[in-house]
C-alpha cells in the first residue's frame, strides 16, 4: 500500500485594510486586497521505508553542512526558520528536496479559488444550527486549520478505488461532507505536530514552504504580468517543480464543490479514533503561575529599564531539548505528540500512550492517568537520557 502524506500552509499575497464607519466609529470594516488561499501539499512515496531512512540520513548530512546542533532527525519549515535565517532555511529545504526527489512518486497541490466578485458570500451551517452567511474572503481564511484533510479529500476524490495509507497533519474543523467522505472510504491517520514528528508529513510541509517561496521569487519575463506569473496557478506550480524527477499535479477547489467543504453544523470533528498511536503527551507546569518571592523594596522592584512582556513558558519549551526528546520518541514509536490539555485530552488517553512531564503539578496529572491506564509515565529529563542512549546505539 502506498503512503500519501498531507500538510498545508497559508499562501498569502494579500493585505487587510481596516476602515471605521463615519457614523459609528466602533464599527470596523475589513477590506481584503490581493489573493489569499490555504495551500495544501500531498506527497506520494515510492517506498515508504526507504524514504524514511534516506530522509533522516540526508537531514543529518545537511545539519552538519549548515552547522545545526539541534538533535532532531528532521525539521518542519517553521523549525528550519527558527534554526536558520530565512535565506539559509530556503537553501537547506532546496538541498533536502533535491537529495530525496527520486524517492517521491508525485506531489499534489491544492488551493481554493472563490473570487468575491463572483461569490460575495458563503453560507455555512443549517444542520441543528442556524445558517450563517460569511464573506467569501473570511470563509477562505477559515479553511486554513482544516486544509490538511481537505487536500487529502481533493486528492482522493479522483482516485476512487485506489488504496493509499493517508497521513494527515493535525487539524481543527467543524463537520463537512468532505471529511465524511474521506474518513468513510480511507480512514486516514492524523498526526498532531505531524510536520515535526512524522518524516512523511515533514516533507509535505517543506514542499509547501518551497512552493510558496519559489513562486514568490520568480522573475517575470518582459511580456508577463508579475502578479499572474507569480500567482498560485496550476501552470505556474508545475513550472517551478518541472526540473525535479517527481510528477506534479495541481488542482483547485471552487464553487463547483463548495458544498463539500462548507461546514454543515457547529460541532467539531472528533478525530480521537484517527489519531496516530501511541500519543506522547507533553505536560509542563506553567512557570509564570508558580509563586515566587516579590522584591522587598521600591528600589529593587523599579530598578532598571521596563522589561518587555514575558513570553509564556509553554511557547518557549517547544523549542527546547525536553520537547525535542518527546518529538523524537513519538517518531520512533510511530505515533504523534500533543501538548496535554486537561479539558480536551483526558477522554483521548488510551492504554499504550506516553506522558512526559515537567513539574510537580504535571507529575500529579500524569500519575492520576497512570493509575487508570497502562501508560508510560516519564520525566522529561529522563526521556532526554533515554533518547541519547537510543541515538548513541
Amino acid at each position: 500500500m502506498r503512503v500519501a502524506a498531507f500538510d498545508a500552509k497559508d499562501f498569502n499575497r494579500s493585505k487587510v485594510e481596516q476602515r471605521r464607519d463615519r457614523l459609528n466609529p466602533d464599527l470596523v470594516e475589513k477590506k481584503y486586497r490581493g489573493f489569499f488561499s490555504p495551500l495544501g501539499i500531498g506527497v506520494v512515496f515510492k517506498d515508504a521505508s526507504e524514504f524514511r531512512n534516506v530522509y533522516q540520513e540526508k537531514n543529518c548530512e545537511l545539519k552538519k553542512k549548515f552547522d545545526i546542533s539541534n538533535v532532531l532527525p528532521f525539521f518542519s519549515s517553521n523549525q528550519l526558520k527558527k534554526e536558520l535565517a530565512m535565506s539559509k532555511a530556503i537553501a537547506y529545504a532546496n538541498a533536502l528536496v533535491d537529495s530525496i526527489q527520486e524517492h517521491i512518486e508525485s506531489i499534489h497541490v491544492s488551493y481554493v479559488v472563490l473570487p468575491p466578485k463572483d461569490m460575495p458570500e458563503v453560507k455555512v451551517g443549517g444542520s441543528k444550527c442556524p445558517i450563517v452567511s460569511l464573506r467569501s474572503e473570511e470563509f477562505v481564511r477559515s479553511l486554513s486549520p482544516m486544509f490538511s484533510y481537505l487536500s487529502a479529500w481533493n486528492f482522493m476524490r479522483r482516485r476512487d478505488g485506489d488504496d493509499y495509507k493517508l497521513m494527515l497533519d493535525g487539524f481543527r474543523s467543524k463537520n463537512t461532507i468532505a471529511w465524511d467522505e474521506l474518513s468513510e472510504k480511507n480512514s486516514p491517520t492524523v498526526y498532531s505536530h505531524g510536520d515535526e514528528c512524522n518524516p512523511f508529513i515533514s516533507i509535505a510541509d517543506i514542499i509547501a514552504f518551497l512552493t510558496d517561496t519559489k513562486l514568490y521569487q520568480r522573475k517575470p519575463g518582459p511580456q508577463n504580468d508579475p502578479m499572474k506569473y507569480r500567482g498560485l496557478r496550476p501552470d505556474n506550480v508545475r513550472e517551478v517543480w518541472e526540473d525535479l524527477s517527481f510528477l506534479t499535479d495541481c488542482r483547485f477547489l471552487d464553487h463547483k464543490v463548495l458544498t463539500k467543504f462548507t461546514w454543515y453544523n457547529d460541532e467539531l470533528i472528533d478525530v480521537t479514533q484517527n489519531l496516530a498511536r501511541p500519543i506522547v503527551y507533553f505536560l509542563a507546569d506553567q512557570l509564570e503561575k508558580i509563586p515566587i518571592a516579590e522584591p522587598h523594596s521600591i528600589e529593587e522592584s523599579s530598578a532598571g529599564p521596563t522589561s518587555p512582556a514575558p513570553i509564556k513558558f509553554s511557547k518557549t519549551v517547544q523549542y527546547q531539548d525536553p520537547f525535542h526528546a518527546a518529538l523524537i520518541y513519538a517518531e520512533k514509536m510511530g505515533g504523534c505528540l500533543q501538548f496535554y490539555d486537561r479539558y480536551s485530552d483526558s477522554s483521548k488517553v488510551r492504554d499504550g500512550d506516553v506522558l512526559v512531564y515537567m513539574g510537580d503539578n504535571s507529575k500529579k496529572i500524569a500519575q492520576t492517568l497512570a493509575d487508570g491506564f497502562e501508560i508510560e509515565m516519564i520525566k522529561a529529563k529522563d526521556l532526554r537520557k533515554k533518547i541519547k542512549c537510543l541515538q548513541d546505539n
